[in-house]
């Protein structure tokens, strides 16, 4: 019980300190999926902290390592505008 109470005195320290968040303000975080606990209590201490949206950027390292594998050279080369 510690350990959750420690990582959501965590994700006050982020949204409050470290991205100091305003009211009105919109909030992207980028995570990985792995951690999607912590990022819930990330998305609810940022709306607590006044922001207007929060978007979740879910970050996968089997997808990438895979997409790097087998996607064809034409696919990984195109970088859209």
């Amino acid at each position: 019980m510690k350990s959750l109470e420690m990582y959501q005195k965590l994700a006050r320290l982020i949204v409050r300190r470290g991205l100091n968040v305003q009211k009105g303000q919109p909030v992207v975080i980028k995570i990985d999926v792995r951690h999607h606990d912590f990022a819930d209590m990330l998305v609810k201490e940022a709306y607590e902290a006044g922001a207007k949206t929060v978007e979740i950027d879910w970050k996968d390292p089997v997808l990438t390592t895979c997409r790097t594998l087998y996607e064809d050279e034409e696919t990984l080369c195109d970088v859209p505008q």
